[in-house]
């Protein structure tokens, strides 16, 4: 088996690699929770979503990620969907980003939840 972990992508690749990472990571917390099938227009998975990307996308990538189409390629993903209510999702997005409704915690939050899982894991 040949090994290649020395080779590390770079520049968009690298970004196109963490939001596929992120992607992943969320669709996997949504089916985690018992009877996701059943929220497919419901606000706070969609709220939810929206603030997983808003925390997890590295903003210090020079290129930028595009969070609302992030987060409807989660949803779609998740519940399959047509048309129709992709324009419902995509409308409930917007009204999410236009209220300010989507949360960025501080790096100070971020931390210490982190610090404190790990602590938790290893006791």
């Amino acid at each position: 088996m040949i090994k290649l972990d020395y080779v590390k992508v770079e520049n968009k690749l690298k970004v196109q690699q963490y939001n596929s990472e992120l992607f992943a990571i969320i669709v996997a917390k949504i089916k985690e929770i018992e009877g996701y099938d059943k929220l497919r227009f419901d606000n706070e998975l969609l709220k939810f979503v929206c603030v997983c990307i808003e925390n997890g996308v590295n903003e210090n990538s020079k290129k930028k990620t595009d969070k609302k189409q992030l987060a409807m390629n989660i949803m779609t993903t998740v519940f399959t969907m047509n048309d129709a209510e992709k324009l419902i999702v995509h409308n409930a997005i917007d009204f999410l980003c236009d209220n300010n409704m989507i949360i960025k915690y501080s790096g100070f939050k971020k931390y210490t939840s982190i610090i404190g899982s790990y602590l938790k894991s290893k006791l």
